[in-house]
């Protein structure tokens, strides 16, 4: 019988993102998958490393790694070194990860060919200014859901550039199954400093408020309650910092 897999989540992350990494360390420690199974990697080039830190001592599976300025392809491969795990799962700082995602995740590698790599094609996205939430609809590649076996990445690793990393890995990697049929384990939040900022050669935003379907179910539905008034004050902040600018 095979062993069941070790999954190394790896979070790069740095300055201007300290108020997602508490949340993100959050998500990450309510997956339903057994805690003996997983760990989450950091991988900082903040100048005050006290946030991301600070949480690594908390939690003896969180690994803080603090390096200087850093491209973002550079770090997911710095975090990988660094990781123990066969299987890798990319765990971006600023998204919505519900608890069952990991569990999903492994179960659907499991199914594929090794090495293997699957990612959700179908997923959701929080303005989070407006708190208005969208569905892609099938047949979309979503980043921060990257799960691939640590030996597909020996073979050829992340570039090392500074944004666009998912794009170029499935360029790398063209052979993975999507997941399907799980949309609310995932959602994107859109806050104005994401490094994704165009799609089809408009900018990211527009797209999706022009383009994607409403979501029937409201974010405070989504979500658990807990999680509404960290979303509350980034919406807040955010209208707030828009009102600052058009003054």
């Amino acid at each position: 019988m095979t062993a069941a897999p070790f999954v190394s989540c790896v979070m790069p992350t740095g300055a201007g993102r300290e108020r997602f990494v508490p949340k993100a360390v959050e998500y990450w420690s309510r997956q339903t998958l057994d805690p003996g199974r997983r760990e989450l990697v950091i991988v900082d080039d903040s100048p005050d490393p006290g946030v991301a830190g600070g949480l690594a001592r908390e939690h003896p599976a969180v690994t803080h790694v603090h390096v200087p300025p850093t491209l973002l392809g550079t770090k997911l491969n710095l975090g990988i070194e660094n990781a123990r795990g066969d299987v890798i799962q990319k765990w971006d700082d600023d998204d919505i990860y519900r608890p069952r995602f990991l569990e999903i995740a492994l179960d659907w590698l499991g199914r594929t060919p090794h090495p293997g790599f699957v990612l959700w094609d179908s997923y959701l996205v929080l303005m989070a200014w407006t708190g208005d939430l969208y569905w892609t609809g099938p047949g979309h590649k979503a980043g921060p859901s990257l799960c691939f076996d640590r030996e597909l990445w020996a073979q050829r690793p992340f570039r090392d550039v500074p944004n666009a990393v998912d794009s170029h890995w499935i360029a790398d990697h063209p052979e993975y199954t999507p997941v399907v049929g799980h949309p609310e384990e995932l959602v994107l939040v859109r806050h104005g400093s994401n490094t994704w900022q165009e799609f089809k050669g408009i900018h990211v935003d527009s797209f999706i408020s022009a383009e994607l379907e409403p979501w029937p179910v409201p974010f405070a539905e989504v979500v658990d309650r807990a999680d509404l008034a960290f979303y509350d004050r980034l919406s807040e902040d955010l209208r707030g910092s828009s009102r600052n600018q058009r003054g």
